[in-house]
């Protein structure tokens, strides 16, 4: 007779959980709310030694006929703020360089670090000129392009970069190696960009 109560007991229990844990308790309710699936996330960040930039402002000239885009990234708008410039790929590349792209390189700007040229040695034509102040060694870049979409204009990409001061470069008679190396690298995850006019 006990074991016949023990088992009543056990199956009781067991209901009583199955009620409370179920699915379609009428007591729960069902959400019928459509789930909106989250934006997805954009950014765009630069690093130049221990200095790191979110670059707010993307925008491209569109070099796709030729393999590339013409690329701007400003920190606060256009006017007077730190910016990258240069040149990506306008298709998915790995381990990419400023050799096999035929010229891709990024740059870091910063409009308060200039070089004036008063001897004219960087010059074409031995004019004076003023110019800023960082220069990308080109040997040192390498891209990524994990994700490109021309009609969204959205890109996921990254670089690694060394960059070394004009001054710097100037002073030792352009020997890249006796001047001193920062490391430039760049990351833009899903970020949207406008065009630019030439």
């Amino acid at each position: 007779m006990k074991n016949i109560f023990k088992f009543l007991g056990i199956a009781v229990l067991a209901c009583g959980m199955m009620v409370s844990c179920g699915k379609d308790n009428p007591e729960e309710g069902t959400d019928t709310t459509p789930v909106t699936p989250p934006a997805p996330q954009r950014s765009f960040t630069v690093t130049y030694g221990s200095t790191n930039l979110d670059i707010t402002s993307f925008q491209a000239i569109d070099k796709t006929d030729e393999g590339y885009l013409t690329v701007y990234g400003y920190e606060n708008g256009e006017q007077n703020s730190r910016f990258v410039q240069g040149f990506l790929e306008s298709t998915v590349v790995a381990n990419a360089t400023y050799e096999s792209t035929g010229g891709d390189v990024m740059n870091y700007r910063d409009p308060s670090v200039t070089y004036y040229d008063a001897d004219g040695v960087l010059s074409r034509d031995g004019s004076a000129a003023t110019y800023y102040g960082h220069y990308t060694i080109p040997a040192t870049f390498i891209e990524n392009v994990t994700a490109i979409d021309l009609n969204a204009l959205t890109m996921s990409a990254n670089w690694t970069a060394k960059v070394i001061l004009l001054a710097d470069y100037v002073a030792n008679q352009g020997n890249m190696d006796a001047c001193a190396q920062t490391d430039f690298s760049g990351n833009i995850n899903n970020m949207t960009w406008v065009w630019k006019q030439q």
